[in-house]
């Protein structure tokens, strides 16, 4: 992730995914690369995990993404196009 100019930290809202976001943005700060949080399958676990996270790095959450079984069926077939209304 060097020579970049921002990353974007792609988690869901579960204890697993909080730790990961941990890790991934403490490297991230230490590299010194700019970053953002995805919030995928935003509605489903508990999101003030991350949020927690995201204050603790001055970080914000930059798109929340909810779970849809039309959007697995979809990239299980990869045919993403017309679901990107469902982000």
């Amino acid at each position: 992730m060097l020579d970049v100019d921002k990353a974007y930290a792609v988690t869901e809202p579960t204890p697993l995914g909080a730790h990961d976001l941990s890790l991934i943005l403490k490297l991230l700060q230490k590299i010194k690369v700019l970053s953002e949080i995805v919030l995928n399958k935003a509605d489903v676990g508990n999101k003030k995990l991350i949020e927690k996270i995201a204050k603790k790095f001055k970080i914000r959450i930059s798109i929340e993404i909810p779970y849809s079984e039309e959007l697995v069926k979809a990239y299980c077939e990869k045919n993403l196009k017309g679901v990107v209304s469902l982000i």
